[in-house]
């Protein structure tokens, strides 16, 4: 799977180049382009993709031991624990990318010209966060081939939907992270429901994906009334980038603990394993 995944990437990054210079660009135009998009505005996606990753490593060993001695009720509360950790970290995460994308760039890089792509791509932060982990759960299980296919599935989107977006002129390169989101959704669409369907393993819809997007929500809209009014008092910067980040969050952990989307006890017990 990391082979073809390479391979992808090798594919991808020649698919966007030719069809950068097919859609009326310059070379050393479509360089520029890319080389902004991988270099600053995925640099930071990747970030809370790596962290977040640690999640499915750890989860591995507690639902494979589940299965192996048939304990379906702790398979079923490891999957749920797992899954509904990854959302509620990753949505947060996508919604400060969204909404903060210049003053992040600015801080890191020192340059924000790419903060509409690092915009773009924000949201699958989401979708990756819970691909990874659904794989993990299904390797765990024994299904070692499933999360390779659904791949691949995901990986033909993304280079069709590419191919197709990326020569147009108005679009260019941001037809790649239109083909990211697209691609990740289906893979983790596919995930879930081989999760549901191989494992027998019922999946709390309500507290997965429909409380913490409620809490993301109101993270959202409480960050996006307060940014005119904080920037007026601290101008841009790194303060104001942490305060904005400090407000959204507390409001998102308020709400999680409002709507009973996070319990205290059940990570407790799933990392007592």
């Amino acid at each position: 799977a990391s082979v073809v995944a390479n391979a992808i990437n090798v594919a991808d990054t020649t698919l966007v180049r030719s069809r950068l210079l097919d859609g009326g660009f310059s070379s050393d135009e479509a360089r520029f382009l890319y080389g902004a998009y991988t270099g600053y505005a995925l640099t930071v996606f990747h970030l809370p993709v790596g962290i977040l990753a640690t999640l499915g490593v750890s989860i591995l060993p507690v639902i494979a031991g589940a299965i192996a001695v048939n304990n379906t009720k702790k398979a079923q509360t490891a999957t749920d624990i797992g899954i509904r950790l990854s959302v509620m970290l990753s949505m947060p995460c996508a919604v400060i990318m969204y909404l903060m994308s210049k003053e992040i760039l600015m801080v890191l890089f020192h340059n924000s010209s790419s903060s509409a792509m690092l915009t773009a791509i924000a949201p699958c932060v989401i979708m990756m966060c819970v691909t990874q982990i659904t794989s993990a759960i299904l390797q765990s299980a024994g299904k070692i081939m499933l999360p390779f296919f659904t791949a691949l599935c995901g990986s033909a989107v993304k280079l069709s939907v590419s191919w197709y977006l990326i020569a147009m002129p108005k679009i260019n390169i941001y037809g790649s992270a239109i083909s990211s989101n697209a691609a990740y959704i289906l893979v983790m669409i596919l995930n879930l429901i081989a999760i549901h369907k191989c494992l027998s393993l019922k999946l709390n819809i309500t507290a997965i994906i429909i409380k913490p997007a409620i809490a993301t929500a109101l993270m959202f809209g409480v960050m996006y009334i307060s940014s005119n009014y904080i920037s007026a008092i601290l101008g841009d910067g790194f303060v104001y980038l942490a305060v904005m980040c400090g407000i959204g969050m507390s409001a998102y952990v308020l709400m999680l603990f409002l709507t009973n989307a996070i319990s205290v006890k059940e990570v407790r017990k799933i990392l007592k394993g």
